[in-house]
């Protein structure tokens, strides 16, 4: 199976939030990955979430900036796989960055 939670009450997820990471300083950065996320804490879990890739079964999809000196940060969180596409390609105009799907599903 490879598509995000289709549950019907659970709220589409739309966060971008690469401006407040990159904070002018873009040439930290120099490629955008795509990945399937998973949180493995229970709904429950007074620790909040923990989300870890998972590209073969995500529940959520996001989008990372690859740092230069190695390691991705965070800049995005969605419901569907287009949805963060289309962030990570906004980003890649914008920046001039290349966007790997490293997600093996579309939704």
């Amino acid at each position: 199976m490879c598509v995000a939670s289709e549950d019907p009450m659970l709220v589409l997820v739309n966060d971008h939030y690469a401006e407040s990471i990159i904070k002018g300083v873009p040439t930290w950065y120099d490629a955008i990955e795509v990945h399937g996320v998973v949180n493995l804490n229970e709904e429950d879990d007074p620790e909040g979430t923990y989300y870890v890739i998972d590209d073969e079964n995500p529940e959520l999809y996001s989008v990372y900036l690859h740092c230069t000196e190695g390691g991705i940060e965070s800049v995005g969180d969605f419901s569907k796989h287009a949805m963060a596409m289309e962030y990570a390609e906004e980003l890649s105009s914008q920046y001039q960055w290349p966007v790997s799907n490293c997600c093996s599903c579309e939704d």
